[in-house]
């Protein structure tokens, strides 16, 4: 079991990350942590840990879980002068998928009264809990503000709109454009409209980010305003935009170069 020592350490861990950190990192990282006490060995610190993870995969976590996992044992022990070294655990990721121009026009067709929040998250990439969290006073003619309070990485961004959409939200006030709806009810919603378009494929709010992408990178918009846009704290995530482009799309920026 985890000696007290350790056990005030992980108090203190979480209390602080409570401070620095989102509610939902630190709910996750108070998971992990509470899941893992029981393994813990101060003796042998690498050996507890190795020990939980094994557990998790028995459980049935995946790679990608389990990596998750590790992270945050890792940053906890950091957090206490313990430098944790864990073999890496890889797993296959996915290429990013986004809609076609087809299947956009048939989930803005479907949208109904939804059609307004529709656009703008196939036009700015916002993240679901942005969405969740934009007031219409973030809209202004410079585009959509994401505040740094709300962003995944605490850095506020501008993404430009078209005077147009703008227009579509032209409030003062700080009520939020959603109505305080959260990311469940996001969701759902994109869900009963990508079903009411008939798409073949299962709509959920990160395909709209996925879209936005994908589509300034196939315009030749340069893959670093790319991640500025998405508010990405790491170039290498938005790289993975870039390797999903289509052959021809790829092709057609480069003859664009040499013609």
């Amino acid at each position: 079991m985890l000696d007290q020592m350790q056990s005030h350490a992980v108090e203190k861990y979480l209390a602080e990350l409570g401070l620095l950190r989102k509610p939902g990192t630190l709910y996750c990282a108070r998971l992990v942590l509470l899941e893992y006490l029981p393994h813990a060995n101060s003796a042998d610190i690498r050996g507890g840990v190795m020990d939980y993870l094994a557990a998790c995969r028995s459980r049935g976590n995946g790679s990608r879980t389990l990596a998750q996992k590790a992270t945050r044992l890792q940053a906890f022990y950091r957090s206490i002068g313990v430098e944790l070294r864990l073999p890496k655990i890889r797993w296959p990721q996915k290429s990013p998928t986004a809609f076609t121009p087809a299947e956009s026009d048939a989930l803005l067709r479907s949208a109904g009264q939804h059609r307004r929040t529709i656009q703008l998250m196939l036009q700015s990439g916002l993240r679901a809990t942005e969405m969740c969290s934009l007031r219409f006073a973030d809209i202004d003619r410079r585009g959509v503000t994401v505040r740094g309070n709300v962003a995944k990485n605490y850095r506020e961004r501008t993404v430009p709109l078209t005077a147009a959409r703008v227009a579509q939200f032209d409030a003062a006030e700080s009520m939020l454009v959603l109505g305080g709806k959260n990311r469940n009810w996001l969701g759902r919603m994109v869900e009963r409209v990508g079903k009411k378009a008939k798409l073949s494929r299962h709509v959920h709010p990160h395909l709209f980010r996925s879209t936005f992408a994908t589509r300034l990178l196939q315009a030749g918009i340069d893959v670093l305003t790319v991640s500025k846009l998405l508010g990405h704290s790491q170039l290498t995530i938005t790289m993975r935009y870039l390797a999903a482009l289509p052959d021809e799309a790829l092709h057609a920026r480069i003859t664009r170069v040499w013609a």
